[in-house]
């Protein structure tokens, strides 16, 4: 039984309900005693894991024993534990495991219950990290509900006799958590992660499960996890050390550059006893070589740890490096580490093309060098019968770009979009695109402020307009390809352009033609934005075409922007009267543009009003100018892909059959049933090789694009624009070499950035790479003088 106690007078009495999940299990009206009423109720099984005890005190009315309310009331829960719900499960185990030897543990319920359950094996070290405590079910199945009851107080209908405001309505609940994790210390041993099951164990079983650690050495946790169909539930866990009376363990960086020459560590830990003699010998597979000795031999005067250094010289090539180190002792016992250390050079991605005409009824050899050391580099063979956009290249460079502001992330997407339907991808590509999106759709929520305007970084106050405009564009787009997008994203920021649009009042004052067509560029691709989600705006449309702007871009997004609202008759006035190749100063700088930005934005216009005459030639010069081999912004490259991969997709293509084949490979067939068809190729050696012949009349361009990482200082040297020049200097402003090696020395470096063209660059980012020893130091949060 349960006890309830509360104060209370003689000549009073008290309702009491008790209820569980808003249900009343339970009510009676009782009487009270002088000074403390007690209140008992009998537990049932359905009551667990509590139930709450609601009582409504009544005195006698006018009353003056005491100036308390004629009425009181409270609430009380009452935890119920039931004993049947409750598994204890058990594992044993030996007390110590072995590394690379089998062993043995063994389920079993401490009562001989039946159950199912799952057993995991974990590093400690591992789950330090995160400070893991195994979670118990039980506590969760029957943690403490909320009352949902709620009641309605008549008291000031029925004896007003306290002159206070009360309120009428209830809504009285609970509940609790803890957190029990303990403060683990991380291992530096590698992890160990196993799992068993699900088992079920039958009345009185027990089970034995087989376990093998491989190379490790530290301690594991035993969590054990159980229930049954009837809604009981436990936990158990046990730690257990993984040791033995020889060990090694090496030290070895993360990653490591091509010819490095790294010394690495080997601690050998013995408990074989005084003067114990260890042998020590390394053992490497992939691009590296020992230097000096191989092998060495430890002498222990007593029980612990030794360290054996061995010297590696790596190669000229990317890869994989497999160390092993191997300690053997006179008694036979010994042990085994294997690590693997990914080789790669800390240069950048530099992406190289080769590209022929193929006429139709002939073959061609394809050759190209191969820009990277061996084991970085990349290849492939693209196929068109469409002038090439060395659409590889750029998206390499968009996808791969360092920055991270909201035009830059949504750049790297947009162009992905429509991939599938340009070029063929294998299923990894797809899920690659697929994912690359969708995580960067949920990363641009971040940039998104409560008004539905979009930032340039995140924690920044003023949205922008044209940023906002080009988001828009893009969740539209990939909404329509089939993208979820989060709640309401897409909406607020329409509205927020619905709303600029509406606030929009270009004046009668006169301003630097630049300015103002930097303006009206923003309004006319707003407006188009929103034609295209549907939500045209006919009187901005309006106010903007009475302006009668000469720019091609503003006037064909107008146009675009009356057809979708369904104003055909309008759009095509604005299209007879449009000149094309306008584009009056540089008003585009204040929408981050460009003249290619321009062209690929009337290509895009073009596209949406099927003018494919009109389209032609400017997709000609687009193609040329990313041809060039050029530097391009993100926004030019990313308009310029967003608009010539729908204007290719939509051209009448001839299905062409072509036969290739690499350097001592097969003869294999393809055919162009995509405007690109890209095929990977075997990138071994310095350069690449392939035979093409086309049996076909049509001309088919081919191109082979290869990308790879240059050793550090070979990286091939491009100047387009700028000059850039790097120096380095001591505290007190004298030249020094950081080759020399100035250990625990603070050194300010110095980067010059030259504006080598006669016009003027805005939006200049600059990506300077640190080595991993180097440490930097923010002036203006320490104690230094700036």
């Amino acid at each position: 039984k349960a006890q309830i106690r509360f104060p209370s007078d003689k000549d009073s009495g008290a309702y009491v309900t008790v209820e569980k999940s808003g249900k009343v299990l339970k009510e009676e009206w009782i009487p009270t005693n002088d000074g403390t009423t007690i209140y008992s109720f009998t537990i049932t099984a359905d009551m667990a894991p509590n139930v709450y005890v609601h009582i409504t005190y009544i005195q006698p009315h006018l009353q003056t024993k005491n100036d308390l309310p004629i009425r009181l009331y409270g609430i009380a829960p009452v935890m119920i534990e039931n004993p049947v719900t409750k598994l204890e499960p058990r594992i044993t185990t030996p007390d110590i495991l072995e590394p690379l030897k089998k062993a043995q543990f063994t389920v079993f319920e401490q009562n001989g219950r039946a159950m199912t359950y799952t057993v995991a094996v974990v590093d400690e070290g591992l789950l330090g990290l995160t400070k893991f405590s195994i979670p118990n079910p039980w506590n969760a199945f029957y943690k403490k509900e909320a009352s949902l009851l709620t009641s309605y107080d008549i008291y000031r209908d029925v004896a007003n006799a306290f002159s206070g405001s009360l309120q009428s309505f209830l809504t009285i609940g609970g509940g609790d958590s803890a957190d029990a994790n303990a403060l683990k210390k991380p291992n530096r041993f590698p992890p160990v992660v196993k799992f068993y099951g699900p088992f079920t164990l039958e009345r009185g079983q027990k089970q034995t499960h087989e376990i093998e650690l491989g190379q490790y050495v530290g301690a594991v946790r035993f969590m054990l996890v159980a229930g049954t169909p009837d809604g009981a539930y436990g936990a158990y866990e046990k730690e257990v050390q993984v040791k033995s009376s020889l060990m090694t363990f090496i030290t070895a960086p993360r990653f490591i550059a091509p010819k490095e020459r790294m010394t690495i560590p080997v601690t050998v830990f013995s408990y074989l006893g005084k003067n114990a003699q260890v042998s020590v010998s390394l053992n490497v597979k992939g691009p590296g070589r020992i230097i000096g000795a191989n092998k060495q031999t430890l002498v222990f005067p007593q029980d612990g740890d030794l360290l054996a250094n061995f010297d590696i010289q790596l190669e000229e090539q990317e890869g994989t490096l497999t160390i092993e180190a191997v300690a053997v002792s006179p008694t036979g016992k010994s042990a085994v580490q294997t690590i693997n250390i990914p080789i790669q050079s800390p240069s950048i991605v530099v992406t190289t093309a080769t590209q022929k005409l193929i006429n139709g009824k002939s073959k061609i050899t394809l050759e190209h060098e191969l820009p990277g050391i061996p084991g970085s580099n990349n290849a492939w063979l693209e196929l068109s019968v469409i002038p090439p956009i060395n659409l590889s290249a750029h998206l390499q460079y968009l996808i791969g770009y360092p920055h991270g502001c909201g035009e830059q992330r949504t750049s790297k997407m947009f162009p992905q979009i429509f991939l599938p339907g340009t070029v063929n991808l294998s299923k990894q590509e797809l899920d690659n695109i697929r994912s690359n999106i969708t995580n960067g759709i949920i990363d641009l929520q971040l940039f998104q402020k409560s008004s539905g305007g979009f930032v340039f970084w995140q924690g920044s106050y003023d949205e922008s307009t044209w940023l906002t405009a080009y988001i828009s564009h893009f969740l539209f787009m990939a909404q329509k390809a089939g993208y979820v997008l989060p709640v309401n994203m897409l909406e607020k920021a329409l509205n927020f352009l619905s709303n600029k649009v509406k606030q929009w009042n270009i004046g009668t004052s006169k301003m630097e033609e630049n300015y103002y067509y930097g303006i009206l560029s923003e309004q006319s691709y707003v407006l188009y934005v929103l034609a295209l989600a549907g939500k045209a705006d006919i009187g901005g449309l309006n106010r903007l075409a009475a302006l009668e702007p000469t720019a091609t871009t503003i006037r064909l997004q107008l146009a675009a922007a009356y057809a979708y609202a369904g104003v055909k008759s309008k759009a095509q006035d604005i299209l007879a009267k449009t000149k094309y190749n306008v584009v009056p100063g540089n008003y585009y700088e204040y929408t981050y543009g460009s003249n290619l930005r321009e062209q690929a934005m009337v290509l895009d216009c073009l596209n949406a009003l099927g003018d494919t005459a009109n389209a032609l030639p400017i997709y000609k010069q687009i193609v040329d100018k990313l041809s060039s081999g050029k530097y391009f912004s993100t926004q030019e490259l990313a308009f310029s892909l967003i608009a010539l991969q729908p204007y290719i997709q939509n051209l009448q293509k001839d299905k062409v059959r072509l036969e290739y084949q690499e350097k001592n490979g097969q003869l294999q067939t393809v055919e162009l049933s995509l405007a690109i068809v890209r095929i990977p190729l075997s990138a071994i050696g310095s350069a690449v090789s392939v035979s093409i012949n086309n049996p076909d009349a049509v001309q088919v361009y081919a191109r082979i694009i290869a990308s790879g990482r240059a050793l550090p200082g070979k990286e091939p040297k491009i100047e387009n624009g700028l000059k850039l020049s790097v120096s380095y200097y001591d505290t007190n402003n004298s030249f020094m070499n950081p080759n020399d090696g100035y250990r625990g020395q603070d050194m300010i470096v110095k980067i010059t950035v030259k504006n080598t063209l006669y016009e003027k660059l805005t939006n200049v980012a600059v990506t300077y790479r640190l080595p991993s020893g180097w440490e930097i130091l923010n002036q203006r949060i320490s104690e230094m003088d700036v």
